[in-house]
């Protein structure tokens, strides 16, 4: 993954500002720490509908069949950016009718969705809309034919060696000596990350900038023949703003504790959280084991630059003993917590807390029974890009132009808020990231 850093200018008075801001102070009063420069609306007085969770991301089936051909076919799914930069999401094989249906998770803002068929003839590829949650691509021997070489790239004749015997022929398995493992998939895309960027000062509002903590992540998915996840590996990086207080985080997987062969990777003090002899978090529910990623984030910050400090990576393996149902692998509940106090927890809008979190926080304050205020704003977002997060105190609605239409319409307008457009974002109250090396 490539590794970014950020740079900015800004007033060193306000670094005072900024300790502040990220202070406990339940049952207290906040100071105004939006931007006083601006008359644009802050998030607090932006109108969010009913049940909205600020979900960024869909969830879709893909139906494929190569008309005429009877043959096991890989087909390959990915999309393509505004920019025009492909991105690369997974692979699944065919029945051998070539018929396919696959789970597949997608940012919200993709509304075309590219497939790559490739056959004992050669490679084709087909371009269709995302209308539903059923997208529908049929090749047949006028599709166009798709000309670049991968390591996957099939042409007449090639041998059906089937070394590891899973029924996927060598040239279509991405671990063609493992018969317990066949293909990868990822998310958002092979080697890129997304963001889930807290505010941490639950259950009382913060200042709207989310840059509290932000961690950039992405989810590799390693797939049997029969396209059930075997294997999860996380690739993570902590990334804060001048925050006062002192995190750890975590995420609550959609698997069964007994499914879990061991957890690995993880940064533990061996102070805050305690595990099992596979790597698990104890005292939670059985169905859905909480995979440690780091318990302080402070001891593993190592770059800094101007107001941002961020982690080296963190690479947790999660080895699963029961393969597991590709439809609810996106099921994850990512969740930040106290160093000094496990039970304070903060969770994306929507989701649920674990054992270990203190009720008595669901009602105080702004908390409205959940992590939500009671006019609906989250204390946390999932951002299917690295995020870039605003300088200390700058509302995100005065930085990011296009997330206040996006949240007063309850995700059904300006999806791709928080691309990199020309226009959609206040450069200026936002941290610019450059390349480390």
């Amino acid at each position: 993954m490539k590794k970014l850093k950020f740079s900015t200018l800004f007033l060193s008075s306000l670094l005072i500002i900024g300790a502040v801001s990220c202070t406990e102070t339940i049952d207290g009063d906040m100071p105004n720490q939006n931007d006083p420069t601006t008359t644009a609306s802050s998030f607090e007085e932006t109108a969010i509908p009913e049940g909205f969770t600020f979900k960024t991301s869909q969830e879709l089936t893909l139906h494929a069949d190569f008309e005429g051909i009877d043959e096991q076919v890989l087909y390959e799914y990915r999309y393509v950016l505004p920019s025009g930069d492909v991105r690369q999401v997974g692979k699944m094989i065919s029945n051998a009718q070539s018929n396919m249906n696959h789970p597949v998770r997608l940012p919200i803002h993709v509304k075309n969705i590219q497939v790559i068929a490739r056959t004992t003839t050669g490679s084709y590829l087909e371009t269709t809309g995302i209308t539903g949650n059923n997208v529908y691509v049929t090749f047949n021997s006028s599709s166009p034919t798709f000309t670049d070489v991968t390591s996957n790239q099939r042409s007449s004749g090639v041998s059906s060696t089937d070394t590891d015997s899973d029924g996927v022929i060598d040239s279509n398995d991405d671990y063609p000596n493992d018969p317990n493992k066949a293909f990868d998939s990822y998310y958002p895309a092979y080697d890129v990350k997304a963001s889930y960027a807290f505010e941490d000062l639950y259950p009382r509002k913060g200042d709207y900038d989310f840059n509290d903590v932000v961690i950039d992540y992405n989810y590799h998915f390693i797939k049997n023949a029969a396209g059930h996840v075997v294997e999860l590996i996380i690739d993570c990086n902590g990334v804060q703003v001048e925050a006062g207080l002192v995190h750890g985080a975590a995420i609550e997987t959609p698997y069964p504790a007994s499914y879990i062969t061991s957890v690995t990777g993880y940064y533990t003090t061996n102070t805050v959280v305690e595990l099992d002899s596979k790597g698990i978090e104890t005292g939670n529910d059985t169905n859905k084991a909480v995979v440690l990623l780091f318990d302080n984030m402070n001891d593993r910050l190592e770059t800094t630059s101007g107001d941002i400090t961020m982690t080296d990576d963190i690479v947790v393996t999660v080895v699963l003993n029961t393969p597991a149902d590709p439809g609810v692998h996106w099921n994850f509940n990512p969740f930040i917590f106290r160093t000094n106090d496990r039970s304070r927890e903060v969770h994306l809008a929507g989701q649920d807390y674990t054992a270990h979190f203190d009720t008595d926080l669901l009602n105080r304050n702004d908390a409205d029974n959940g992590f939500e205020t009671e006019d609906n704003h989250p204390w946390a977002l999932d951002i299917p890009e690295v995020f870039e997060p605003p300088l200390e105190g700058r509302d995100i609605t005065n930085v990011y132009h296009n997330f206040q239409a996006f949240a007063e319409s309850g995700g059904a307008t300006n999806t791709d808020w928080y691309l990199d457009i020309e226009g959609y974002r206040n450069q200026n109250k936002i941290a610019e990231s450059v390349d480390l090396e």
